[in-house]
C-alpha cells in the first residue's frame, strides 16, 4: 500500500503512451478499410481478411517463443549489463527473422493452392493480396523485436510515435495505390509503411544496442534473393503441384542451411532450449 502511488505512476507512464496510440490509430484503420470498400466492395475486403488469416497462422509460433525475450531484456537492462543486453536483442532479431523467413517464402510460393485448399476456389484470386500480407508478417514480427528493445528501456513514448507514424505513412501511400490497385494497393501500402517504420526503428535503436547490427545484413540479402525467387516462381511456374513441392523444399532446406551456417554452436543450443522450454510449459 505504501508504494501503491509511485508504482501506479510508473505503470501508467509505461502503458499510457501505448493505450493512447491505440485510441488515436483505430479510426485510421477504419478509414482505410472504408476506402477499400468504397472502391472495390466486400470482395476485396474478403480477400484481405483471407490473407490476414494466413498472417495470424504464420506469426503465432515465433510470437509465442519471442515472448520470453522481453522479460530477459528488461532484467538485463536493470542490471546495467549493456553488452549482454545488446547480445540478447540482436539474437532475438536474428532468431525471429530466421524462424519466419523459410515459412514466409514457402507460403508466398504456394499461396494459391494453400488458399484454395483452406478456403475454397472462390479465394483463388486472393493469392496476390495474400502473398503481400505474408511478407508483411515477417516485417511485423521483426518490428516486435524493436518494440521490445524500446519497452525494456522504458522508452514507450517512442512507441507512441511509431504507432502514429506507421498508419499515417500507410494512409498516405494507400490514398494513391488503393484507387488503382484496390485490395493489392491496400496491402502493398501496409508493406511499405512497415518498411519505413522498421527503418526508423533500426536507426533509433542503434543507440541502445552496442553491438553492430551489420550482422543482419547477410539475412537481408538472403531475404531479397528468396523474395525475388518467390516472385519468379509465380511468373514461370504455372503447375500448382510443382509450386507446392518447391514450397516444401524451401521449408525444409532453408532452416537447415540457416541453422548450420548463420548460428554459432552456443546460439543453436540457446534456440533448442527456448523451444523446449516453451513446449514443456505448454504441455504442463
Amino acid at each position: 500500500i505504501r508504494n501503491f502511488t509511485p508504482n501506479s505512476a510508473k505503470i501508467l507512464s509505461f502503458g499510457f503512451p501505448l493505450g493512447l496510440a491505440g485510441l488515436l490509430t483505430a479510426p485510421i484503420w477504419l478509414l482505410l478499410q472504408s476506402i477499400v470498400y468504397k472502391r472495390a466492395g466486400f470482395q476485396e475486403l474478403g480477400y484481405i481478411r483471407a490473407g490476414q488469416s494466413i498472417f495470424g497462422l504464420i506469426t503465432f509460433l515465433p510470437g509465442v517463443i519471442s515472448a520470453n525475450f522481453i522479460s530477459v531484456l528488461s532484467a538485463t537492462k536493470g542490471k546495467g549489463d549493456h553488452l549482454e543486453f545488446s547480445r540478447i536483442a540482436l539474437f532475438d532479431a536474428r532468431f525471429i527473422w530466421m524462424t519466419l523467413l523459410p515459412i514466409v517464402v514457402a507460403f508466398s510460393i504456394g499461396i494459391e493452392p494453400i488458399l484454395v485448399f483452406v478456403m475454397g476456389k472462390s479465394y483463388q484470386n486472393a493469392s496476390a493480396i495474400a502473398a503481400i500480407i505474408v511478407w508483411t508478417a515477417l516485417l511485423v514480427s521483426f518490428y516486435a523485436v524493436i518494440s521490445q528493445v524500446f519497452q525494456s528501456t522504458g522508452r514507450t513514448w517512442w512507441l507512441f510515435f511509431f504507432a502514429i507514424f506507421q498508419p499515417l505513412v500507410f494512409i498516405s501511400i494507400a490514398y494513391f495505390l488503393v484507387p488503382v490497385m484496390l485490395g493489392s494497393g491496400y496491402v502493398l501500402a501496409e508493406l511499405l509503411s512497415d518498411v519505413a517504420l522498421i527503418g526508423i526503428g533500426v536507426v533509433l535503436s542503434r543507440k541502445m544496442i552496442l553491438g553492430s547490427i551489420n550482422q543482419l545484413r547477410n539475412l537481408l540479402v538472403l531475404t531479397c534473393v528468396l523474395a525475388l525467387g518467390a516472385w519468379l516462381s509465380h511468373v514461370y511456374i504455372q503447375n500448382q503441384v510443382v509450386l507446392i513441392l518447391l514450397a516444401g523444399v524451401i521449408l525444409i532446406a532453408v532452416p537447415i542451411w540457416l541453422f548450420e551456417f548463420h548460428l554459432s554452436l552456443a546460439e543453436r543450443k540457446e534456440i533448442i532450449r527456448l523451444i523446449r522450454s516453451r513446449f514443456v510449459r505448454g504441455q504442463g
